[in-house]
């Protein structure tokens, strides 16, 4: 996540299944394995924005998503 906004109940998929943070500021951001499905998410809150998340794989950008407040997801499948 990176912007000038604060979130809460941040979600996010690892291998070893979801993850949830109460709340986070931008910027913010985890290294994770997504494990089989090959499917990355990451969900939240944003109390105040912008905040924009985005899924990299790499140097790779797969998805991003911004928001002023309100829900905020950003889902990619990761290549193999």
């Amino acid at each position: 996540f990176t912007g000038s906004g604060t979130l809460v109940a941040v979600r996010y998929t690892t291998a070893g299944g979801d993850q949830v943070l109460a709340t986070a500021g931008a910027p913010w951001s985890v290294h994770t394995s997504v494990g089989d499905s090959g499917t990355a998410e990451l969900t939240g809150i944003v109390v105040n924005g912008p905040v924009t998340c985005t899924i990299m794989h790499g140097e790779e950008q797969l998805a991003a998503s911004t928001s002023n407040g309100g829900p905020l997801t950003c889902r990619a499948t990761v290549p193999d």
